[in-house]
């Protein structure tokens, strides 16, 4: 009998661990593997940590003197990573309004074609935040530069756009 108890409970175990319900949590970059995103790193505000809550505006949207790299969650165009996973961006296409101090207004659907048609070029990550305290949205850029981490900047005010490499050290 004793033989018995103890397969039943190593089958239990086996079950148990191979199912993954052994009790033990997932990290946010395991959590955002699993729902289609890709770990990167983003420059975002400096009480923000890693995979932070990209479907709210701020976290990110922090000058690059009050930024510091964090890891993210690039869950590609039109979905964001709200912590639990790659999901939807509001309005189905990551529509959401960047307010400039003087009530100016930006939808990111238009920032991201400003971007397009500027130097910024084909070369937009998913992630996008908005800086109200500048009036601009800034965009992640994919790059092979070593050292940075650029966004394309489009200002809500004036249309323009322009890349800010946020280099590190030598690049």
């Amino acid at each position: 009998m004793g033989k018995g108890i103890i397969f039943a409970v190593f089958l239990v175990m086996l079950v148990t661990a191979v199912s993954g319900c052994t009790g033990l949590t997932k990290t946010k970059e395991q959590v955002c593997r699993e729902s289609g995103g890709t770990a990167a790193t983003g420059m975002c505000c400096l009480q923000t940590g890693d995979f932070p809550n990209l479907c709210l505006i701020g976290a990110c949207g922090c000058s690059p003197d009050n930024s510091h790299e964090v890891m993210v969650c690039d869950c590609g165009d039109g979905m964001c990573f709200d912590g639990t996973g790659c999901v939807p961006a509001e309005g189905q296409g990551g529509d959401e309004t960047c307010l400039a101090p003087a009530g100016e207004s930006m939808m990111l659907s238009e920032a991201r074609g400003i971007a397009r048609n500027s130097e910024c070029g084909d070369n937009l990550k998913g992630t996008a935040t908005c800086n109200p305290d500048t009036g601009t949205w800034w965009i992640d850029l994919e790059t092979d530069r070593q050292g940075c981490n650029p966004a394309c900047v489009v200002s809500v005010v004036t249309g323009g756009a322009a890349i800010n490499w946020r280099c590190t050290g030598v690049a």
